[in-house]
């Protein structure tokens, strides 16, 4: 939202403090255990929408805490939501302040979060968006895959002839390995955005000196029922988002998710870091760094299988692909 001040006149906030923001929305302190959350763009079918599926999970017994919205209002058509306030702070804002063991004993518990979230099953959905205003549906997990791949690429098809090229072998490759989460049958539940800047940690030192994830933020658009290894890839591959951060980090969370999830679960985070490269591809007119990762990860793509270059989980940081403006 350009301008938030009606909705704060309207709730009687002069200068509360900012917390937060994502793509449309602000979040603002509002009470002691309560902050206010401006939408950009939504209506209210889409916060109802929301906030029962919050209701829903407020059923299971997470070992941390998710958002639950009290309320909902709209003032000159923009709508808010009041919200409990969750506890701890952003999981990015904290790492760089950590020493390297406390980092990556944080970084695991955070990985370990998302096995939690997918405990979580849909077994009366189909495989597809939960949230979204569009929603793609498919019987199957592949072929919800299959038609994300086909709208990503065709929305973005200008974009990439222009800053990547050979847009058909990263088809290729995407129709070639989607063999590897074909088998999916559980309908569990996929944050699809979970990275640091959705993940809160706890503030002091947590329980015998360990600290520990507090809370889960911003189900969203790209919540869906699917292949619960997706929130593991994202995990590890969103965190190059992060303008600076260390190579390390994503060695430390693959590690750990090969420890988890046995050594195949490599193969199967280098296929979703190509399918969410392709679905978001899109974005270049209004999401410049997430754009330039995913450019990355193709040109790399096709650096290694043109035999430039050994095929690497991780992308450079800070190094622009070419054509691409670094953001």
């Amino acid at each position: 939202m350009d301008n938030p001040r009606p909705i704060l006149e309207h709730l009687g906030l002069a200068a509360p403090r900012l917390l937060g923001t994502g793509i449309g929305s602000q979040v603002y302190e509002y009470t002691g255990d309560t902050v206010v959350k401006i939408h950009g763009g939504a209506d209210l079918a889409s916060l109802e929408r929301l906030r029962a599926f919050y209701e829903r999970l407020s059923a299971y017994r997470f070992p941390f805490a998710l958002p639950s919205i009290l309320g909902i209002d709209c003032v000159d058509g923009t709508f808010f939501t009041i919200e409990r306030r969750l506890p701890g702070e952003m999981l990015s804002r904290t790492l760089p302040l950590l020493a390297a063991r406390q980092r990556r004993l944080l970084l695991e518990r955070y990985l370990l979060a998302v096995d939690d979230i997918g405990q979580v099953t849909f077994p009366e959905r189909p495989f597809g968006h939960l949230l979204a205003d569009q929603p793609v549906h498919a019987p199957t997990w592949r072929g919800f895959l299959e038609k994300m791949i086909e709208q990503g690429l065709r929305r973005a098809v200008g974009y990439l002839n222009e800053d990547v090229g050979d847009v058909q072998r990263i088809e290729r490759f995407l129709e070639q390995e989607i063999a590897l989460v074909a088998d999916v049958q559980t309908k569990s539940l996929v944050h699809g955005d979970y990275w640091p800047d959705n993940v809160l940690v706890d503030v002091a030192d947590g329980v015998n000196g360990r600290q520990d994830v507090s809370a889960v933020l911003d189900f969203d658009g790209m919540t869906l029922v699917g292949d619960r290894r997706l929130d593991v890839a994202g995990a590890v591959v969103f965190l190059e988002m992060r303008q600076g951060y260390p190579r390390r980090d994503s060695d430390i969370l693959l590690r750990r998710a090969m420890m988890q999830h046995g050594l195949a679960i490599a193969q199967i985070i280098y296929f979703y870091r190509m399918w969410y490269s392709a679905v978001y591809a899109h974005c270049k007119p209004f999401d410049r760094l997430t754009y330039f990762w995913c450019v990355t990860n193709f040109q790399r793509h096709l650096s290694a299988r043109a035999g430039r270059g050994a095929p690497a989980g991780v992308p450079p940081a800070g190094v622009p692909p070419a054509g691409v403006p670094s953001p």
